[in-house]
């Protein structure tokens, strides 16, 4: 108990559960302040982001036959949008689609508990801690989302977490794709085992979408997921820059493109301006 946070230590334990759920409160702060390098480096990422916005678009334009086109669906209208405001999101796309929509993963060092997830939507980058998975870990997470279901006053941090886990891995892609960044560890024998244990977590509980712990990070992931240029820039990543053959094969059909207006140029300019004898 004596190494436990403040905000953290319960009046009363009633039992070893209670105990445990005590134990994983998550950091107050969320990981503690960013340093003054952390911050420069944040604008300077910023800026290159909004100045590569129209190049992307261009580019995007010259490659849309290979470039799957971006729904309309991604301006949606004032009255959809005050809806949006209105009514908190219930969950987030899975981790598969957010990489598509340029959302990259990293596992966060240095965590008090595995719920101190966070999402910097400037960078597009959610962080979340270690999660270990064992053959066990459905039964001890079970008992926590039922513990707080059964004691509301001890909150819904976990329940919360579980539903964030619940959107994020829907297949067993998702489990490879948190495998790769290192943020799941399982001790388990194939990812679709792992991918049903968070199915299942949240069935039946009760999860208040307009107040819990990882409301903001749910709005920040849809906030940033609805700007056109960041799937644009993604695409361009999975599709030319995923290898380097295909960063190749880019860098010289560019240069041609350039070759051919260089020559259209001169050949213009030489009818319309002819060498004098």
């Amino acid at each position: 108990m004596e190494d436990l946070p403040d905000e953290s230590k319960p009046e009363a334990v009633h039992h070893l559960l209670h105990l445990y759920h005590a134990s994983l409160h998550p950091t107050p702060d969320g990981g503690g302040q960013p340093t003054l390098a952390r911050v420069v480096i944040k604008k300077l990422k910023r800026s290159w982001s909004l100045a590569t916005a129209p190049f992307l678009f261009v580019l995007s334009c010259v490659l849309a036959w290979e470039i799957p086109p971006v729904s309309c669906c991604c301006w949606p209208s004032r009255a959809d949008d005050s809806k949006e405001k209105k009514r908190s999101p219930r969950g987030i796309p899975t981790a598969t689609e957010l990489d598509e929509a340029g959302v990259r993963f990293r596992r966060k060092e240095g965590a008090m508990s595995f719920m101190d997830a966070v999402f910097d939507k400037e960078e597009g980058v959610m962080e979340i801690p270690l999660l270990s998975i064992q053959e066990a870990s459905f039964s001890n997470f079970r008992n926590l989302v039922a513990f707080e279901q059964s004691y509301p006053v001890c909150g819904s941090r976990f329940t919360s977490h579980a539903v964030l886990m619940n959107s994020l891995i829907s297949t067993e892609k998702d489990v490879a794709l948190l495998k790769e960044t290192e943020i799941i560890e399982s001790k388990l024998g194939q990812d679709e085992e792992v991918a049903e244990i968070f199915n299942k977590l949240c069935l039946g509980s009760y999860l208040d979408y307009e107040k819990h712990y990882h409301l903001q990070l749910f709005r920040d992931v849809m906030e940033y997921r609805s700007v056109p240029h960041h799937k644009w820039r993604a695409g361009l990543k999975h599709t030319y820059f995923g290898n380097p053959w295909s960063t190749v094969s880019l860098i010289t059909a560019i240069f041609l493109v350039l070759l051919t207006v260089a020559q259209t140029f001169y050949t213009i300019y030489a009818y319309h301006h002819p060498a004098s004898s």
